[in-house]
């Protein structure tokens, strides 16, 4: 009780003169640090209160930026489905334009490649005719055979 009573009084600094140790001035420094320590525990509580009151603003705050960031992410998938729906829209539209495209121009290669796969096998007869002259050249009945035949 002691250590109570020389604590209270060095905080105090008007209790810095001298001061008789007495029961009764004991007494009457219990009563007031007690009433002192009611008065912390009143401010204590309050104090709580006020924490706990801003804990439950800070709570609602988080469960609306909660709210907020769902609603964002939910824009956000809806933005990345319109991109993705677009880019597919766009692919499409590229392949069917190039066949549509490309099919007027086969139509008009494909007659060339007609008259050029004439002409390759023609190429390739004339070549053959040249070389069966040739060797007609060294051999009497080929020669006869292609005479007979207007080859020669």
């Amino acid at each position: 009780m002691m250590v109570l009573a020389s604590i209270a009084m060095a905080q105090n600094p008007a209790n810095t003169q001298s001061f008789d140790y007495t029961p009764k001035n004991d007494h009457e420094l219990l009563i007031q640090i007690v009433g002192e320590l009611k008065g912390l525990h009143v401010e204590i509580a309050g104090n709580q209160k006020e924490i706990a009151g801003l804990r439950n603003e800070m709570n609602v705050r988080f469960d609306a930026m909660d709210k907020r960031f769902d609603d964002n992410r939910f824009f956000l998938f809806i933005i990345a489905g319109l991109f993705t729906s677009l880019v597919g829209i766009v692919i499409g539209f590229a392949f069917w334009d190039r066949r549509s495209m490309l099919k007027p121009l086969e139509a008009r290669v494909e007659p060339i490649e007609k008259v050029m796969a004439k002409i390759k096998i023609e190429q390739e007869s004339a070549s053959a005719l040249d070389v069966l002259r040739e060797m007609a050249k060294s051999n009497l009945p080929l020669i006869e055979i292609m005479k007979n035949k207007h080859l020669l």
